[in-house]
């Protein structure tokens, strides 16, 4: 009888146990597939309200959770003509500046490799050619992927219209070097160049072109099918067509291509983003050994606990004291953003079509961060920065305007891109700072908080003051330099050199044709043809859109015809200038009337101040 129970128990309660882990996994599978079907709920709730209001032709989202593929989804087309839907397992986005991970990725498994050290400088690896000495301090690998390399930006030609014509990656490199205008290590300066430039150390270091190091080491181990290095014959049947909304329609755009590709021109679908996004999630020495992808994710930046920077490649950001890795980018057709939840193990990805660069790369951002909102929950954490030092102590030190460090500042360039993207103004209102409609309290030396958690600080360099919110860092400009104050002086100067040349050139001109008698004076001529140019010239950045840039950031391609053609106006204006002011000079003991020298004096007193101008945009 003994023997019988415990046989019994034996048996039942195995029997039991499996029946206990049963429910509670029934229990778990019901919980996460109602957890599943609330975000989709919540991914269609915002496809809604978004996709049709901001005209985006065609969106792809993936979500990983726990190493699985929990959300992979298409919306809206990939070719409108075609009537093609977006295939999250098909269809290609180019990811642009999302780019930069594989790049970041495949320079710390060189690292991993002792192939090459961060703290190397770049001109030890580089054979084509080398970068000048401008500072004491080098520029290391680390500099590159942390994006403070101390570059200038460039704009004007670093893309073609048709993807057969792009440069091969050293030749781009090596043409077209940008100026080093700041110390490196100091200002984290977005730089499109200096990615570009990292991958080029990978050729320069494996003897492998780029592309091929990145099918070999990233795309083919972690079975990334359907990823590519940039747009070929091969694939661009599959690539979603690029558009933009223009004139109240949407636009097909010519399949352009970026010549300093590992920056910007993966091109891949939300399946093989998935895989990617489980390889930096997970601990498994997959294509990265532990220790160094934890490197890898870690910032390395002088900046205060929850602020916004870099790690090696990736943007640090914070939302609800949350900690958060991705990247986000941009360009004419295409928008993407990603972003990991490395405590959660959550990873998002969204890539959108249209209908511009900053409509696609906002809605891409802002389904991220809901989706990632709906994990994390409301509840904020509470950090306590760590103030960094700055000797500024008055709250009006910090008012005034800022500009993007990332304007060009040594082409003409610098003002298309002021044009497309305005200067901030920072106001002091009742012991904050008010910075993009938010408010900000001191809770530190030179650092703010805003109501919702957001940080912004401040940091001193060779007495020029950097703010640095999240996405970016601004420098304070003098009040002179803002762009308000030079729109008044546009309009001042169109208005002062457009009644010289009406009073002394057309005016003249008419008295001619109906055949009144006119005194030929060759200074005022040469004053009137002078206003005429400044009025012609003035007048083209009004107008712009007739002069073939209906979108400012087509001068990626390089700037139109008439627009070069426009660009030898300041030069020769500044010569007829000089005559001017040699001929005036010379005949100054002359009699004229009071008006004519009000007018002559009116002149010069404007063209120095619009020479000064002209300079400043480096027109001349």
């Amino acid at each position: 009888m003994l023997l019988t129970n415990r046989l019994k128990n034996i048996i039942v309660f195995p029997v039991l146990l499996l029946v206990i882990f049963s429910v509670i996994g029934l229990l778990t599978f019901k919980v996460d597939a109602a957890a599943e079907e609330r975000l989709v709920d919540i991914v269609d709730q915002f496809i809604q309200e978004n996709m049709e209001q901001k005209h985006v032709p065609g969106l792809v989202i993936s979500v990983v959770k726990d190493g699985e593929l929990i959300l992979k989804k298409g919306f809206g087309y990939a070719d409108l003509e075609k009537n093609i839907e977006v295939d999250p397992n098909q269809t290609l986005f180019r990811i642009e500046s999302v780019s930069q991970l594989f790049v970041a990725t495949s320079v710390i498994q060189l690292a991993e490799e002792g192939k090459l050290k961060l703290n190397d400088d770049i001109n030890q690896h580089l054979k084509s050619f080398k970068f000048p000495e401008t500072y004491a301090e080098p520029i290391r690998v680390f500099d590159l992927l942390h994006h403070t390399t101390g570059f200038d930006e460039r704009i004007i030609g670093t893309a073609v219209r048709d993807f057969h014509n792009r440069i091969e990656l050293k030749e781009y490199l090596a043409e077209n070097m940008p100026a080093r205008i700041r110390k490196p290590g100091q200002v984290a300066q977005y730089s499109h160049y200096g990615m570009a430039l990292a991958g080029y150390l990978v050729e320069e270091t494996t003897g492998q072109s780029y592309a091929d190091y990145l099918k070999q080491h990233i795309f083919n181990p972690l079975n990334m099918n359907s990823s590519y290095p940039f747009t070929t014959e091969e694939n661009i049947g599959q690539l979603a067509k690029e558009y933009n909304y223009f004139a109240g329609q949407l636009e097909s755009l010519p399949r352009i291509e970026y010549h300093a590709y590992p920056a910007r021109s993966v091109l891949t679908t939300a399946a093989d983003m998935a895989k990617f996004m489980n390889a930096h999630l997970s601990q498994a020495d997959n294509i990265l050994d532990s220790q160094f992808l934890t490197q890898m994710h870690t910032s390395f930046l002088d900046k205060p606990e929850g602020a916004f920077g870099y790690t090696h490649g990736f943007s640090e950001s914070f939302q609800n004291g949350q900690r958060y890795l991705g990247a986000n980018g941009g360009g004419l057709g295409f928008g993407a953003a990603t972003k990991l939840d490395l405590e959660n193990n959550i990873g998002v990805f969204v890539a959108a079509n249209g209908p511009d660069f900053i409509t696609a790369s906002s809605i891409s951002e802002r389904l991220v961060n809901r989706v990632l909102k709906y994990y994390s929950g409301d509840e904020a954490k509470q950090i306590v920065p760590k103030a960094n030092k700055l000797t500024l102590g008055n709250l009006e030190d910090y008012a005034g305007f800022y500009r993007s460090i990332n304007h060009p500042h040594q082409s003409v360039a610098k003002l298309f891109m002021i044009l497309s993207s305005p200067d901030r103004n920072i106001q002091v209102v009742d012991q904050k700072l008010k910075f993009e409609n938010q408010e900000y309290q001191p809770i530190g030396e030179a650092v703010f908080q805003s109501n919702t958690g957001d940080l912004i600080y401040f940091k001193e360099y060779n007495d020029q003051l950097f703010l640095n919110p999240a996405g970016g860092s601004y420098q304070k400009i003098p009040r002179y330099e803002s762009l308000l104050i030079h729109a008044v002086l546009l309009i001042f100067f169109i208005f002062i050199f457009f009644m010289i040349f009406l009073i002394k050139g057309l005016t003249p001109l008419f008295r001619f044709i109906f055949r009144k008698e006119v005194k030929s004076d060759f200074l005022e001529i040469l004053i009137a043809v002078a206003s005429l140019l400044a009025v012609v010239f003035l007048s083209s950045w009004i107008l712009y859109p007739l002069l073939g840039l209906e979108n400012i950031l087509f001068i990626i391609f390089g700037l139109p015809t008439v627009m070069n053609y426009l660009l030898y106006l300041p030069p020769i204006f500044s010569l007829l200038t000089i005559i001017s002011v040699v001929i005036w000079y010379r005949r100054r003991k002359e009699k004229r009337t009071g008006g004519s020298k009000f007018i002559i004096f009116s002149f010069f007193a404007s063209a120095f101040g619009y020479l000064i101008i002209l300079k400043y945009y480096n027109l001349l």
